[in-house]
């Protein structure tokens, strides 16, 4: 049952390949809304469908019309599959040519998807588990950002945008920073915090007491570290609590309150 799926599956696919090339190798300017949904991705192809492909971006890169004689050209196809695939070319499959070319891209991360199945089956180390997490999480991020119908056009962005303002309705998370948050109200879902200032000038610290007092709010907050370690970064958000907790209790002195990751691993034991 699952060998007869895997070949009705194979058999749509190369259709739908067909469909769009036997529009562009016909009605050559079927190329460009074919890009717009395709881009000069390779991978939603079928293998032979993808070669022809290949020539077709590259008659468009030359400012050549994509035709038969052009694609063999460029892609080394056989004539007579080119021919074959040109003469299978109808009005109303033309006039969807955009609809296949979407469908044909779902197909194609389909088949993506399921390489990356097969290729992880053929892992049989123990030792390289944790690398092979790592290359599937790499190829699954850009399968996901490719197959994203996310809308770029500036209709959706600025749908999109009036959307965030309604869900926000001024009650970010505090940042501990009256002056930011009585600007901005807070951090809020969807923003990109970038904190710029000299070295050594409490860049990490002022990342840290937006982590703790979202924390203490009660919200989940992701870190990830470019220097350092998670051990030592967990230590010096502890140094930053145990320093709130002293001020809160009156203690003041700047030579009580030397508080540090560093501080707490030389003294614990001392």
């Amino acid at each position: 049952m699952a060998s007869t799926q895997q070949q009705e599956l194979a058999a749509t696919w190369e259709t739908l390949a067909h469909k769009v090339l036997a529009s562009i190798l016909v009605d050559n300017g079927a190329v460009f809304p074919v890009l717009d949904v395709l881009g000069t991705g390779m991978h939603w192809w079928p293998p032979k469908a993808a070669q022809a492909w290949a020539g077709v971006i590259q008659c468009v890169d030359e400012n050549v019309p994509p035709t038969v004689e052009a694609v063999k050209l460029r892609s080394g196809c056989d004539n007579g599959y080119l021919q074959a695939v040109a003469n299978g070319w109808n009005d109303d499959d033309n006039h969807k040519v955009a609809y296949h070319a979407g469908e044909l891209k779902k197909l194609g991360a389909l088949a993506e998807l399921r390489r990356l199945g097969r290729e992880l089956c053929d892992v049989t180390d123990p030792a390289n588990v944790i690398p092979s997490i790592g290359f599937a999480e790499n190829r699954l991020r850009g399968l996901t950002a490719v197959t994203s119908d996310r809308k770029g056009d500036a209709a959706s962005d600025s749908a999109s945008a009036w959307n965030q303002v309604a869900q926000f309705k001024g009650q970010g998370i505090l940042t501990g920073l009256g002056w930011l948050d009585e600007i901005t109200g807070g951090l809020w879902p969807g923003w990109n915090v970038w904190i710029a200032a000299p070295y050594k000038a409490g860049k990490t610290s002022v990342m840290r007491n937006f982590i703790i007092n979202a924390a203490g709010a009660g919200h989940g907050a992701d870190a990830y570290c470019a220097e350092g370690t998670r051990e030592m970064f967990a230590l010096d958000c502890q140094a930053m609590i145990a320093t709130q907790l002293l001020v809160e209790r009156g203690i003041r002195r700047l030579d009580r309150l030397r508080l540090s990751g560093l501080f707490l691993l030389r003294f614990w034991l001392g």
